[in-house]
């Protein structure tokens, strides 16, 4: 071995030891802990995406397909709206990945921020949203509520990659659609502009203007109308 030989050789082995020394594990164990950190804000982002590529990749036996399939004909289009939600969940804060001595699986401690359809729903004005207003509260919703957990991760020997334990995937899917059924059908009339139309209905009627009679209204609108007159008892 020639001195230049010797030279690279040292110098690898004493990079290897510093980053021992640095880390408390050696390179490959590193290269695991990041890998298996970035699981969580994936999963998120593949939710939030209906991405189910890239979550049967990162996941292991967690069925999503058979999951938002359940959920989409529950919800119908109001599951756009539990997308949107899901968008806005996010990792605070993830701790040291714990890999067992086989390196066939790891905890690792998270905190987690996501909407919670309870108190979401609780902080509308009323249930009777337009489909924009609907969209902007889940946008600008502060209120997130946080979790402290143990994501588990699981080693797959046969593609050589850390995945996210079909338990977990269950469990943080779980959180982000708890008490979704609560997210109203969105309106097209807010009540206040149901309330104009009405009495502008009962007006005309009153002077016989039946011309001017708006004959036509869509379901919506009579959804609303229960909030401002029982039907069949109009003045």
């Amino acid at each position: 071995m020639s001195l230049k030989q010797k030279a690279i050789v040292l110098t690898l082995s004493l990079s290897m030891s510093l980053t021992i020394l640095a880390t408390g594990c050696t390179p490959d164990l590193q290269k695991d802990k990041d890998v298996i950190i970035e699981l969580p804000d994936q999963y998120l982002e593949a939710l939030s995406e209906e991405d189910s590529d890239t979550i049967n990749s990162i996941t292991s036996k967690f069925n999503y397909e058979e999951e938002v399939s359940f959920y989409r004909k529950r919800m119908d289009d109001r599951y756009e709206f539990v997308k949107r939600a899901i968008s806005r969940a996010e990792i605070l804060d993830i701790g040291e990945p714990d890999i067992n001595e086989n390196k066939t699986a790891a905890k690792t401690e998270v905190t987690l921020a996501y909407i919670d359809f309870e108190k979401f729903m609780a902080s509308l004005p009323s249930r009777y949203v337009t489909y924009e207003d609907l969209n902007n509260a889940i946008d600008s919703y502060k209120d997130l509520n946080k979790e402290v957990f143990n994501v588990v991760t699981v080693y797959d020997k046969d593609s050589d990659t850390w995945r996210l334990s079909g338990t977990t995937a269950d469990k943080i899917y779980g959180m982000l659609t708890r008490e979704m059924n609560l997210i109203p059908t969105p309106v097209t009339y807010t009540p206040k502009e149901a309330q104009a139309l009405l009495e502008g209905y009962l007006k005309d009627l009153s002077e016989g203007n039946y011309t001017d009679l708006q004959a036509y209204y869509d379901w919506h609108v009579y959804r609303l109308y229960d909030n401002v007159v029982s039907r069949g008892q109009g003045p």
